[in-house]
């Protein structure tokens, strides 16, 4: 393989920051007797474009393998040429790929090749997923056919092939890890997918052109929103468009969503070689941004009194919400504040999900992607929303543990008799029961007295509802607390215990999801007992 083979595994050997810390460059260094073709420059280097290291070493993957290519094509020539020759000095750097060439001239990235890694990366997914039509791109490619005529040479496209494509590739991020899709989502977004190829059934991908993109975004503003539920066909619903003669139009927010699949479909003919030209921006998106944006407040301590009126609590959460279990009323809004789990995260809970280590006999809630109640996957929000949350010391004052003896027998059944909703959730229904505010029907909060909503001194609108419990652990948590060490709990320490993927460094990022040790989990139960509401007392379920 030559001088300059790398360890697959070391890729990430390859990765250097800037000054600010803020983007990863890949820096590859040319062999000492391939300098020559480099006017003796020592490395290569191209920005990733990306502050992600995950993402980095997945790009410096790609470029090492540009780099691989490049070098062997150099070796080559080297050993053709005579030794009194010279050989060409490189001053471009071009990089000839299997889907592409890249410039690797100068230290930065010259204007109009800043998407050439990403466009890379996306032309390697659709490669993998469409492996018949990549292998025959990369034919055509060998037998040094130009690449102006490779649209050309290809067979008529339809327009629903490629969206057929497009939903293919959308199913298979469903449940991925990586960049992955909820069966929700994909089941939202693919009507307008199946929309996009009814509404172009007769269109070949290589006739779109401006002038169609253009007609196509004039006409889409005047699409009846719900057609189909008003017994219209996609074809009656675009005719109707294209006349002007819809009663409603589509608001910016649902414009937007139909934009998003035919932009999708612009791009993937664009990388196919269907289109010449990238036609993606000239359909441009609508701006939804222009309402006002909503608040979310935490609790006070008054409100907390309100919610939690010490012994009167249970005969409160008795006379409002008869639908949902009691147990379920008495323990998910007690739970979310001695945690700071989400409502899903804590409703989907299994009675197996509470866990007591062997090693420290710390009790915890393992939140995780484990069964359901009803078999089914449980949802989590991100990738550092999986971990364990110590059960604290005032649920089980409460008769926490009392309430779970009972359950023990099924350790499969949900831990407090939820059940699966019809929007495929199991805390839609505490969650409405909690601070549900309409014209004719009050939360528990409201009913409770709290104040869930109002405007600001500056005009701005802010409301209260079951999120507003994370909100109010975190600042519980920002409150002067530390650790049994004498170290100050810091944003990471509560990122790590509430699964705020944001405010995690890399690195634990990546550990938060390796194993249960000892001192992870006792770490996490000194977290969690910082978590101290006054507010609360004179609870107890088996009242």
């Amino acid at each position: 393989m030559g001088h300059f083979e790398a360890n697959p595994v070391t890729y990430s050997k390859f990765l250097t920051q800037n000054r600010h810390k803020s983007v990863f460059y890949f820096r590859s260094l040319i062999p000492v007797h391939l300098r020559p073709y480099f006017a003796s420059k020592k490395y290569l280097k191209r920005t990733t474009e990306t502050s992600n290291k995950i993402d980095a070493t997945h790009r410096a993957r790609q470029l090492r393998c540009y780099c691989h290519d490049l070098f062997l094509t150099l070796e080559a020539d080297m050993k053709k040429r005579r030794r009194s020759e010279s050989p060409k000095t490189i001053t471009t750097g071009l990089v000839t790929g299997p889907f592409g060439d890249i410039d690797f001239g100068g230290d930065s990235c010259p204007k109009g090749r800043k998407k050439e890694i990403k466009l890379y990366k996306e032309q390697l997914k659709f490669a993998k997923q469409n492996p018949e039509l990549a292998k025959a791109m990369l034919s055509s490619r060998s037998s040094n056919a130009p690449v102006a005529s490779k649209a050309a040479v290809q067979p008529p496209v339809c327009c629903t092939e490629v969206f057929d494509q497009l939903i293919t590739r959308l199913q298979s991020r469903v449940g991925s890890r990586e960049n992955g899709l909820s069966e929700k989502t994909f089941n939202e977004y693919l009507p307008r997918y199946k929309f996009w190829s009814e509404a172009l059934k007769d269109v070949n991908a290589a006739d779109v052109n401006r002038a169609m993109v253009a007609d196509i975004h004039s006409w889409l503003h005047d699409l009846t929103p719900g057609f189909s539920k008003l017994g219209m066909s996609v074809t009656q619903a675009v005719d109707l468009a294209k006349a002007q003669q819809s009663t409603k139009v589509l608001s910016a927010k649902s414009f937007n969503n139909y934009a998003l699949p035919f932009t999708a479909f612009l791009d993937q003919c664009y990388k196919l070689g269907i289109h010449t030209e990238k036609l993606t921006d000239l359909f441009e998106r609508r701006d939804d941004k222009s309402g006002t944006t909503i608040k979310r407040l935490p609790f006070t301590d008054n409100d907390i009194k309100l919610i939690f009126p010490g012994e009167r609590y249970v005969t409160a959460i008795k006379k409002y919400g008869h639908s949902n279990p009691i147990a379920a009323r008495f323990w998910v809004p007690l739970i979310a504040f001695y945690s700071g789990a989400r409502l899903e995260e804590i409703c989907q809970l299994t009675v197996g999900d509470v866990v007591t280590d062997a090693d420290t006999g710390i009790q915890y809630f393992n939140i995780t992607t484990g069964e359901s109640a009803d078999g089914k996957k449980q949802r989590l929000k991100n990738q550092n929303s999986e971990r364990p949350i110590p059960v604290h010391s005032k649920l089980i004052e409460t008769g926490f543990n009392t309430y779970l003896t009972g359950l023990l027998a099924d350790k499969s059944q949900n831990l407090f008799g939820l059940k699966r909703s019809s929007n495929g959730s199991y805390g839609k229904e505490i969650g409405r029961w909690f601070s549900l505010k309409s014209k004719t029907t009050k939360g528990y909060i409201e009913r409770m007295g709290v104040v869930s909503s109002g405007v600001d001194e500056t005009g701005h609108a802010w409301s209260k509802s079951f999120h507003s419990i994370r909100h109010t652990v975190v600042d519980n948590l920002r409150d002067e607390k530390f650790l049994p060490n004498g170290q100050r709990v810091t944003i990471t320490d509560i990122a790590l215990l509430v699964g705020h993927i944001d405010d995690l460094p890399e690195a634990k990022l990546q550990t938060n999801k390796y194993g249960l040790g000892q001192r992870q989990l006792k770490v996490r139960r000194d977290l969690v007992e910082n978590i101290i509401f006054d507010s609360i007392s004179g609870l107890n379920y088996n009242n």
